[in-house]
This record gives C-alpha cells, structure tokens and sequence, in this order.
C-alpha cells in the first residue's frame, strides 16, 4: 500500500494531482522518504547485464527497498497486451524466478498498478 500513500503524499506538497501529474516518481520517493532513489533505465541494461539487473532488483526487494517503476509514453488510459499503461507509475511487489514447463528459468517482476 506504500504506492498510493506516497503517490497522495506527493499530490499534497505538489498542491494538487494534476501538479504531481507527469512527475518523475523517484523525485516523490526521496522527498518523501529521505531515502536514496537511484533511477536507471531498464532498455540501457545490455543483454548481457540483464540477469545482474534482475538479480539487483530480486535483491533489493527481498531487502523491503521501496520499489517503483514507470514507463514511457503518455496515455495512460490504454495498456499494452500485458496490461501495462504508458507514461504511468507502478510500485514492485516481488521478484522471482520460476521455471517453465520446459524447465527454463524465467524472471517475473510482481506490480501493483495503484488505480487498482
């Protein structure tokens, strides 16, 4: 529930929803916070890092770091065919690796979208 309390949070000190409205979401974090809020992009990790990205973020979640991510884009009122909308803001859960019925590893990531 950490998500929307910070989200609300951050709508307060801005004055109002559409003043936080577009804002970059690890801004909110540390200001409300006092935390470090680190950023990278997910698309600059390079095929051959992408198994240490994932392995920093599983970590960092198994250490109850605050977590979010945003994506690119501007309208939020559509999702893309996993149902993740553009230019909106979701906070991880959970980190993991499962294996397939073929018994491959595969990394999932675990959000909440805060509009529900």
């Amino acid at each position: 529930m950490w998500g929307p309390i910070i989200e609300k949070g951050w709508a307060k000190v801005k004055g109002a929803y559409m003043n936080a409205d577009g804002g970059i979401s690890s801004n909110a974090l540390r200001f409300m916070t006092g935390a470090p809020a680190p950023e990278f992009k997910w698309k600059d990790v390079g095929d051959n890092e992408i198994d240490g990205a994932f392995k920093m973020l599983a970590d960092s979640v198994k250490k109850g770091y605050l977590i979010n991510f945003t994506t690119d884009g501007s309208n939020d009122q559509e999702g893309n065919a996993c149902g993740i909308a553009g230019g909106h803001a979701y906070s991880i859960h959970d980190a993991f690796t499962i294996n397939d019925a073929d018994g491959n590893p595969v990394n999932l990531v675990m959000v909440r979208n805060p509009w529900g």
